[in-house]
């Protein structure tokens, strides 16, 4: 055996407690009122008995207004009144002891406090409910680590519902061909990713240089109208900078959009975020193109995280790259159309030789496939030939008035805003010369997209040389005739020559 340990063994128990003991004596009513804890004795309903100074100090209460004045469920906060009516008293009645339940007591001044309370029930030689000694640990660090832990679990589980619905728009996009089709996945994503009430997409039309609006989950809820790119309304001033524009509140509005502001108020929205849609990031230069703006709204004030924002920012490139494609897959589709149109009312028109009955066949081709009302006029030789189909036509004189103009200069007429004629006039040329026009008119215009020009051009090049060429044929056919019927003349007079000169010979 070693020295430290012959050590220990020389000192008796006595001595060793003795050493062990603070040389100050304990006060064991201090010790109570000033534990690390608060204490709380009750009786069996609940009435405050006793409480230490720590439970006092906590609370802010005065001993005199807890002592024989207040019950227990008393100090409590409504949620945990309820819990102590329903698991707390219940449970200790029946086990005597309960540990580490987690209540909220208001104190003094109206704030909350977070406790764990452990609790043991005392009873009588005859096993009646005498006392409850009750134990009270502040838990705001606790609760306030618990708040982190949910808070934590809530956003990691909000960012996964949004990666969900994020990757499930992404198929969406990918499997709509069209941009009408895209819109309608745009318009229903900020719903499941963020939470907003409404949203409406805007697309910009350069053909008219306006912004069109294309899809809303509820038209009735703000100003969902078309608007021209210059207007000072905020959709049209978000497309033409191309930023990502947040807005907070009302006053926020008020400050920077008076026309959202107006749209905000009277729907009840509180924050509205107006989203660019662009084929890419805009690098030094600009290069990405803004094609359209996603505006969604939520009823209370929202203010967006600085990873929200990244996300919001992806999903408008994102959208804008699937318009983009969407726009060119609409523009070969509609060419493809267009060819094959034009194929088949040429193989239609040659299987008419004349021409009346090839002008026919002409308009009621073009209506309805291609337009509402067609009309065509013919000038052929000092008679004028018109023939139309479907409506309602355009007004007559101010038709008759583009019609000589087009004939005079050779060149499409074709309509523009404010325009008393709205419709497209082209002429029918044929090796310099114009044979007459065709008119039309529709609904929804859209001449002046490139696709639809170059398509009209062709049209108008086709049917001016069927035309001709049922004129010419008209011709040719007519100067056949009337060899013939001269040829004929002139066999039946040679014919009757020989039937006289033969009477005279038998006289």
């Amino acid at each position: 055996m070693d020295s430290s340990h012959r050590i220990v063994s020389d000192v008796s128990p006595s001595v060793a407690t003795q050493e062990l003991r603070p040389p100050w004596d304990i006060d064991s009513d201090e010790l109570y009122e000033n534990a690390p804890c608060g204490f709380l004795t009750t009786l069996p309903d609940g009435t405050i008995v006793q409480a230490n100074q720590t439970l006092l100090a906590w609370t802010g209460y005065e001993r005199s207004q807890l002592i024989g004045r207040r019950r227990l469920r008393d100090l409590l906060s409504p949620g945990s009144q309820i819990y102590h009516e329903t698991h707390y008293a219940p449970l200790l009645s029946v086990q005597g002891e309960i540990h580490e339940v987690a209540l909220d007591v208001v104190c003094a001044d109206g704030r909350r406090l977070p406790v764990l309370v452990n609790s043991q029930l005392d009873r009588n030689d005859s096993g009646q409910p005498r006392v409850i000694r009750t134990l009270v640990f502040n838990a705001t660090e606790r609760r306030s680590y618990e708040q982190e832990l949910l808070h934590a679990r809530r956003m990691a589980e909000e960012s996964e519902r949004r990666v969900r619905a994020l990757q499930h728009m992404v198929a969406d996009l990918a499997a709509a061909p069209t941009e009408a089709e895209v819109a309608e996945v745009a318009v229903r994503t900020p719903e499941p990713v963020f939470g907003a009430s409404t949203s409406s997409i805007y697309l910009i039309d350069t053909d008219h240089d306006r912004m069109a609006a294309v899809a809303s989950t509820d038209p009735s809820t703000g100003n969902w109208t078309d608007m021209p790119r210059s207007s000072p309304r905020a959709v049209a001033r978000v497309a033409a900078h191309g930023d990502l524009r947040v807005v907070t509140s009302l006053t926020d509005a008020q400050q920077h959009f008076p026309d959202l502001a107006d749209t905000m108020f009277r729907s009840g929205r509180n924050t509205v975020v107006l989203l660019p849609l662009t084929t890419g990031p805009a690098d030094e230069q600009g290069v990405a193109e803004t094609l359209g703006v996603l505006a969604f709204d939520f009823s209370a004030e929202r203010h967006l995280s600085d990873n929200e924002l990244r996300v919001l920012r992806l999903l408008g490139q994102q959208i804008g790259q699937a318009l983009d494609r969407a726009r060119l897959y609409d523009e070969a589709r509609r060419r493809e159309e267009r060819i094959a149109f034009l194929a088949e009312t040429t193989r239609v028109l040659d299987e008419e030789h004349l021409l009346l009955p090839r002008i026919r066949r002409l308009v009621d081709r073009l209506v309805p496939e291609i337009t509402d009302w067609a009309a065509v006029r013919l000038q052929v030789n000092h008679t004028t030939l018109e023939e139309t189909a479907g409506g309602p036509a355009p007004d007559t004189e101010a038709l008759t008035e583009r019609i000589a103009e087009v004939v005079a200069g050779g060149g499409t007429a074709f309509p523009v805003d404010g325009d008393v004629l709205d419709c497209v006039v082209l002429p029918l040329t044929v090796r310099g010369r114009v044979l007459g026009t065709l008119a039309l008119r529709r609904a929804d215009p859209g001449w002046s997209h490139s696709t639809e020009r170059i398509f009209l051009a062709d049209l108008a090049d086709r049917v001016g040389l069927a035309l001709e060429n049922a004129r010419l044929y008209e011709k040719e056919r007519q100067i056949a005739h009337m060899l013939e019927r001269r040829l004929l003349a002139s066999d039946l007079a040679q014919e009757d020559m020989e039937i006289v000169g033969e009477w005279f010979m038998d006289s």
